[in-house]
């Protein structure tokens, strides 16, 4: 075993977040107990979702107060804290040591690598709280409505904007960031632990092989390549 790979004790669990653009899905998996795990799927705090909820023109109202940038962010992660509140979180993992990991494309852009250089690479709270924080200081630095952003998003997409780090790229960080930031505080946790590649198949792999054995099926067998 590499040294840095977990540790997993008796009643331990495995956490993961996985997050895309439209959806963040929460699972859970405990090492010692195959058959319990679950998922839940937030379908509205993916990072695409929550930056198109709150920065394009259809969020924009006539009030100028729907257009200020700091504003809206402010109103996004409050959101994203009533949608995390309403959701009982697993209970069977209350006083439980709990292994977070994440997985999805906002951790390469974070990251600024590939699945290969981010995997296994751990990530606190405190380090996202900083991108955040840095990024939105960029975005007001330079842009003072919302509107003002969709049209730099427009000019990006249709190529017309040659920026060193794009508006896109920011909004998604500040938009996306928060939701891996509120799981963790919903689950008492300091970091997390990226995972490139691999982690989502390994656990079901488990699980799918402990019911081909109680019903006489082949076992799946390890490729290496």
């Amino acid at each position: 075993r590499k040294k840095d790979s977990p540790v997993f004790n008796a009643g331990d669990a495995l956490l993961l977040l996985d997050q895309g653009g439209g959806s963040l899905e929460v699972s859970y998996f405990l090492p010692g107990e195959k058959k319990r795990w679950n998922v839940h799927s937030f379908d509205d705090l993916g990072s695409v979702a929550l930056r198109d909820r709150f920065f394009s023109l259809g969020s924009v109202k006539k009030k100028k107060l729907h257009n200020d940038i700091e504003r809206k962010q402010e109103r996004l992660i409050q959101y994203i804290s009533k949608r995390l509140e309403l959701w009982d979180g697993y209970p069977v993992l209350h006083g439980r040591k709990v292994h977070v990991y994440a997985m999805g494309s906002l951790a390469s852009l974070m990251l600024r690598g590939n699945s290969y250089d981010i995997h296994n690479r751990q990530i606190t709270k405190k380090f996202m709280l900083g991108k955040i924080k840095y990024n939105k200081r960029m975005l007001r630095k330079h842009y003072h409505s919302v509107s003002e952003l969709y049209k730099v998003m427009q000019d990006e997409q249709m190529g017309r904007s040659n920026q060193m780090k794009s508006v896109s790229q920011r909004l998604l960080l500040t938009s996306g960031l928060p939701a891996y930031v509120g799981v963790l505080k919903r689950f008492q946790a300091d970091a997390m632990q990226m995972c490139g590649y691999g982690l989502r198949y390994g656990v079901f792999i488990r699980l799918y092989e402990q019911d081909a054995q109680d019903l006489g099926m082949p076992p799946i067998h390890n490729h290496s390549g």
